[in-house]
């Protein structure tokens, strides 16, 4: 990655972490790295401009696996169809249809996207989804309502682990497959932290040797001209949902989780998430603070 650290000047970059150095009080090599991930983002948002062919389809990350979209691509049930994707990642605060979880395997990591949100902490449940996805041979979508911050940070924790050896060389490759992959500066530093939390748990070695050091595809594309990509249903299925709240308290987070999970019309019974997904079809509903115990629901 080239040194950009000159395309923003103190002044906008101090009134930037204005808020992170409230919630998160990162360090000053953490300021820095993170600094010069955001002047990276600026320089590769001239390179790789952001256009509306971006919107159409979900981008290929992973040739044969990894689909990287918004809400409507999830909510696009002939598009799915189309590529054969069977599990999903929602990574917002939006369920999907009936007819959608009736069909797949769905994680609904429901969480906002802001600065002061922990998304970190559902980094180890989704990149157990992702692996035992990639195992099992299926294709997975992961989104969020417009596939930028929240599904992205997912997406990258994932790349981080199994593919590359630093978040610097995930978000690059990930930013020339997805143009418009941005996300906030909470999550790029809960990002940063965990790449140093995988280098010293050597998780980043353990996972490149699990895919036989496989690497991710060399193409750059998203999947177009379909026929298939048609817009979502107007309306989406009414259910009751985990509402999440996150509250600052003494400068730390404290979370809390009101309301029922949603009523899915399925007879399966559904396994622990750590146990079988491949058992499981239909919902698996985390909110903050509950990604180590998630619990999977059925009518």
């Amino acid at each position: 990655m080239a040194d950009t650290s000159l395309n923003m000047n103190d002044q906008q970059w101090n009134m930037m972490m204005i808020p992170l150095k409230f919630t998160w009080q990162p360090t000053e090599n953490e300021s820095i790295y993170l600094k010069k991930l955001v002047c990276f983002r600026m320089e590769q948002r001239e390179l790789l401009p952001f256009t509306r062919e971006d919107l159409i389809s979900p981008s290929v990350i992973i040739d044969d696996f990894l689909y990287h979209g918004d809400l409507k691509h999830a909510m696009n049930k002939a598009l799915l169809e189309e590529l054969n994707i069977r599990c999903i990642i929602n990574a917002c605060d939006c369920p999907l249809g009936q007819d959608i979880l009736d069909q797949r395997h769905v994680l609904w990591i429901n969480v906002e996207d802001a600065t002061y949100t922990d998304i970190a902490e559902h980094f180890k449940i989704t990149n157990e989804f992702l692996h035992s996805c990639k195992t099992k041979g299926e294709k997975v979508l992961v989104h969020c309502e417009m596939g930028v911050s929240r599904s992205s940070s997912i997406v990258l924790a994932y790349l981080m682990k199994y593919h590359h050896d630093s978040l610097e060389e995930a978000y690059d490759y990930l930013v020339k497959r997805r143009h418009c992959v941005e996300p906030n500066l909470g999550f790029l530093l809960q990002l940063i932290r965990y790449e140093r939390q995988l280098h010293k748990t050597n998780e980043i070695a353990q996972g490149k040797n699990m895919y036989q050091k496989s690497s991710p595809i060399e193409t750059s594309y998203t999947v177009k001209d379909s026929a298939a990509i048609i817009s979502p249903t107007d309306e989406l299925t009414k259910t009751k949902t985990v509402k999440s709240k996150t509250k600052k308290k003494n400068n730390t987070l404290s979370s809390e989780v009101s309301g029922q999970a949603p009523l899915l019309q399925s007879s399966n019974s559904f396994p622990h998430p750590r146990s079988s997904w491949s058992l499981c079809r239909g919902l698996c509903c985390c909110s903050p603070s509950s990604a180590r115990n998630a619990k999977l629901y059925s009518k």
